[in-house]
């Protein structure tokens, strides 16, 4: 009985995959850093190095379930191409971007597994839009978090809602284990407008909350992206400049302007409490050679550590080797390309 049973699903999945349509893809992504720290007497001196900007390569199999319901699955691992290893650029005990089941359906989408979480999505994606490795340090939240469980409506009218509830997320920014992370968005669009809200609740000892707000504008060449993120807890550790104390605001303005089809100028100005980066300030320009591949050039500064470290190293602390930031901010001018690339059967 067992053995019948473990052949009609091998032979259910074989079926899938025979009729599945397949895709692999992978981006390549490296910069050339110039990087200086503000205190190099305490920290490290400046140097000049390779870095990588978030390689990835990956694979989708999607089979067409029924008219109007459509199977994926999808696994995506980093690759550290200045270090040469399968690692993610800032973290290298992580193996995995991506790796989820997904099912979409009239009635909505829903997920499980790894993937990235609505309240980046919604939040801190308006304004996350640099192509080198500092674009994305000035939030609160976390970008992708396994055993995660995701849904999101189909558009209702102006308003979509999303839900996500992540079962082992660690720890909370006191050191207090985690529950479960649960996270509520509701998106709207009215014409080239984009307003979003949502909450990250990390459920934790704590009780610490992410409330936030992001609105957006599009309009011929140009792109306008605002958002605020606001910690909420009832036990405050530390005092307000410590990471994640209640009260403490991520405030970023974006802008970007296409001058045509091949070249666009990026620059943001932010402002994150609890010492991660305090005063931020990112410029960038992009020139689009081909479909493909482009090229770009960035400056990135902060005030006190967020992003900046030693070569090749990452400020994700309890990381290994990987926890040696700069201990006073400081600068990077980088020079980079990206090139993606695909294949379908």
């Amino acid at each position: 009985m067992i053995k019948a049973l473990c052949i009609s699903i091998v032979l259910f999945y074989s079926s899938i995959a025979l009729a599945a349509e397949l895709e692999l893809y992978g981006s390549a992504r490296l910069q050339i850093e110039s990087v200086a720290p503000d205190n190099q007497q305490n920290s490290f001196d400046s140097y000049n190095d390779l870095r990588d900007a978030y390689s990835r390569i990956g694979i989708n199999l999607t089979h067409q379930l029924t008219k109007d319901w459509t199977l994926l699955i999808k696994h995506e691992i980093p690759i550290d191409l200045a270090n040469q290893k399968i690692q993610l650029a800032y973290d290298n005990d992580t193996k995995t971007r991506v790796s989820k089941v997904e099912v979409n359906t009239p009635l909505g989408k829903v997920w499980y597994g790894r993937d990235w979480l609505p309240f980046y999505n919604s939040i801190s994606y308006s304004v996350d839009r640099f192509s080198g490795y500092y674009s994305g340090w000035a939030t609160y939240t976390s970008f992708r978090e396994k055993e995660t469980f995701y849904y999101q409506s189909p558009q209702l009218g102006y308003f979509k809602f999303t839900y996500s509830s992540t079962d082992d997320n660690g720890r909370d920014a006191f050191g207090s284990e985690n529950s479960n992370r649960n996270q509520y968005v509701v998106s709207s669009s009215f014409g080239q407008w984009g307003i979003n809200l949502a909450v990250d609740d990390l459920n934790s000892e704590t009780d610490q909350r992410i409330f936030g707000a992001a609105i957006s504008y599009t309009a011929d060449n140009w792109y306008l992206g605002a958002k605020v993120e606001i910690f909420d807890s009832n036990d405050v550790v530390g005092n307000s400049d410590s990471y994640g104390a209640d009260g403490t605001q991520a405030i970023n303005l974006y802008t970007q302007y296409s001058i045509n089809e091949k070249n666009i100028i990026k620059a943001m100005l932010a402002k994150v409490d609890g010492s991660y980066g305090d005063d931020i300030f990112h410029l960038g320009y992009d020139y689009l050679y081909s479909e493909k591949m482009r090229f770009f050039v960035e400056y990135y500064s902060e005030q006190t550590t967020a992003a900046i470290s030693e070569r090749r190293r990452s400020t994700l602390l309890g990381s290994g080797d990987f926890n040696q930031p700069a201990d006073s901010g400081g600068n990077a001018l980088t020079i980079g390309m990206r090139y993606d690339f695909s294949w379908k059967n």
